[in-house]
């Protein structure tokens, strides 16, 4: 049996396992990586050595990463663990291989921002679609895929809160696409903090008078979602301009787990906003001391004793007419114009400015 079939056996046995995305990956691979290499050659005629020595040549000539060597004997791992599983092979001779080891490789520690150095980046940006882009980011650590493919339907304006139910991602020969995420704990609200609802709120208002209806358009780009590039372009762009220290988008969720966990001693709700898989992945992530804990009692009885403070009875009442008028902007039965009051009396109201 040559190695090439064996593969059309494997990828139809994952076809109701993997996702989409998943098996374009691993058949991109296949194709450039081990189709020439191996397809025609006989499973059992396949050595150890023989793999062995294309590891080497990826390594040195093709100067590939470590990394993504290891991935694609990882599916001729998985392609070999198939034949055996169904009898078609007596054995997986790569079962003992090693994984390759980058011995030059420099490992580089992610940058953080703080919270300065961010709203100096932040002072930079004048372009509100913009601004908003990179401090949802930071204010609540999404991924740039679930970033790029938010939707206006995605928010819920009443609670403050972004459902994340959607990932962006890049595939050969199809672009960018839509997809789900890559496992169920992706899938969550994350709640808005004050400021930035403000921000996303101030921008819906503008794209709601621009285009009426707004729910099926993506928050970033409208009718089309903007591009990775488009976006490593725009980080590019705003990093010369304030100069600060360079991160890269990954850094930007980083940066947000690492204020949080400065914040809270409560990991796993720092693990639920993050989207995290386990409570581990976070704490191996993201390991420090905190001395905040008695900060954070003492915020908690504060914000007790505030909640049972009678004098702020009239900012509850500006609040609460706050929620009822943005409940109803977010409604499409109401006309151009009504829609522009309404805008109006909610700013009016957020300033808090009267005179008597």
């Amino acid at each position: 049996m040559k190695f090439k079939e064996l593969y059309c056996v494997y990828i139809e046995s994952v076809q109701l396992e993997l996702k989409r995305t998943t098996i374009d990956s691993i058949e991109y691979r296949y194709k450039n990586r081990l189709d020439e290499r191996f397809g025609n050659l006989d499973i059992e005629s396949i050595t150890i050595d023989m793999v062995r020595e294309y590891q080497k040549e990826m390594l040195y000539q093709d100067n590939l990463s470590a990394e993504y060597i290891n991935r694609i004997i990882g599916i001729m791992r998985q392609i070999l663990d198939c034949g055996v599983t169904r009898n078609l092979v007596k054995e997986n001779v790569l079962v003992k291989i090693k994984k390759v080891k980058d011995q030059y490789r420099i490992d580089k520690k992610q940058v953080i921002w703080d919270l300065d150095v961010f709203r100096t980046f932040d002072s930079y940006i004048a372009d509100d679609m913009d601004k908003l882009l990179f401090n949802m980011l930071y204010f609540l650590g999404l991924r740039k895929g679930e970033l790029l493919s938010l939707k206006w339907s995605n928010i819920n304006f009443e609670k403050k809160i972004v459902n994340v139910i959607s990932t962006a991602v890049q595939i050969v020969g199809k672009g960018q696409i839509v997809t789900t995420p890559k496992t169920n704990h992706s899938i969550r609200g994350i709640c808005m903090n004050d400021t930035l609802f403000e921000m996303l709120s101030n921008y819906y208002f503008k794209m709601k008078l621009q285009y009426d209806v707004v729910n099926h358009l993506y928050i970033f780009g409208s009718n089309k979602m903007i591009s990775f590039s488009a976006l490593d372009r725009k980080l590019a762009k705003y990093l010369k301009l304030s100069g600060v220290e360079k991160i890269n988008l990954h850094g930007f969720r980083h940066s947000h787990a690492t204020m949080l966990a400065s914040l809270t001693t409560d990991i796993k709700s720092i693990s639920d906003r993050l989207g995290h898989e386990s409570v581990d992945v976070t704490l191996n992530e993201y390991i420090h001391s905190n001395d905040f804990a008695q900060k954070e009692l003492a915020d908690l009885i504060e914000n007790e004793v505030i909640q049972n403070d009678n004098t702020l009875g009239f900012e509850n009442f500006t609040s609460y007419l706050e929620n009822i008028l943005l409940k109803e902007i977010t409604k499409d039965s109401y006309k151009e114009s009504e829609i522009k009051h309404m805008i109006n009396i909610y700013n009016y109201v957020k300033k808090q400015e009267f005179n008597y």
